[in-house]
């Protein structure tokens, strides 16, 4: 059942993210005030963290800070960063590449050495998934093709996202070996060991539950349901039993996004 409303927005909120420790909630909104809000969800507080059209937030794992990206009003199109506190000014963070234009974050590992980027339109499923290392050169990493919205678990082991290659949205799990793809040179392809497909008819915006022991995910159809599937991710091989539908969410609209909390029991 619907608990509360946690914000009315006037015009289009989109990408809700938890913060780390389930405090705040990060999310883009544009129309009147457009930028990056973060909520303090037990005061019913909300700050404008940026001023211009941006969205796709992604918290840093300790909280501090905040990725997000911009298509519009920036001098350069990018990945741009700011304290979550609304301390200092935004920085650039990730320049886009004149022939790759856009480009936003979806995913900071817990360890703070990774963050997953995708590259693409975002109104087209057929975008590619980077792994960009905060340490060495600095330079992103082809990771998965024709993927979007990639999530590291919360152990580090295992990167679940969405893609259209089977020609319908469907949410698959890779594992993630960072000395593989630190091994990897800039431009070449990191290809993971391994792929298992969790959803069976149809799924999209995987989120995992805090022990890394279940993905979330929604029907990308008329549906519009939310499952759950169990997973055992502790071996060398991925595990996963067949998915659970949870509730029905009748608002949904063909690309609306979610997050949940660490303990699972909140949308």
């Amino acid at each position: 059942k619907e608990l509360s409303v946690i914000k009315e927005v006037v015009g289009f909120s989109t990408d809700p993210r938890f913060s780390p420790d389930g405090a705040k909630l990060s999310f883009g909104s544009w129309g009147t005030n457009p930028g990056i809000r973060v909520e303090e969800l037990a005061r019913g507080v909300s700050m404008r963290l940026t001023a211009t059209s941006n969205v796709c937030p992604v918290w840093s794992p300790d909280g501090k800070r905040i990725l997000f990206c911009s298509f519009l009003g920036k001098v350069r199109p990018g990945i741009y960063q700011r304290n979550s506190d609304g301390t200092a000014e935004e920085k650039l963070f990730l320049p886009a590449e004149p022939s790759d234009p856009s480009v936003w974050p979806t995913s900071w590992s817990r360890d703070g050495r990774f963050i997953l980027v995708v590259s693409g339109s975002g109104w087209n499923p057929i975008q590619n998934l980077w792994v960009l290392p905060l340490a060495g050169d600095g330079k992103r990493r082809l990771f998965v093709q024709s993927a979007f919205d990639g999530q590291f678990s919360p152990d580090g082991r295992w990167v679940a996202y969405t893609s259209i290659e089977s020609g319908e949205l469907q949410v698959y799990v890779v594992p993630f070996d960072a000395n593989a793809v630190l091994n990897t040179k800039p431009g070449d392809v990191a290809i993971p060991a391994g792929k298992w497909q969790i959803s069976s008819s149809g799924g999209a915006i995987a989120r995992w539950r805090g022990d890394s022991k279940e993905i979330f995910y929604r029907d990308p159809g008329p549906g519009q349901h939310m499952w759950a599937a169990e997973v055992d991710g502790s071996g060398t091989s991925f595990k996963a039993r067949k998915a659970q539908p949870l509730f029905r969410a009748a608002e949904w609209g063909a690309d609306s996004q979610f997050d949940v909390t660490s303990d699972g029991k909140r949308f």
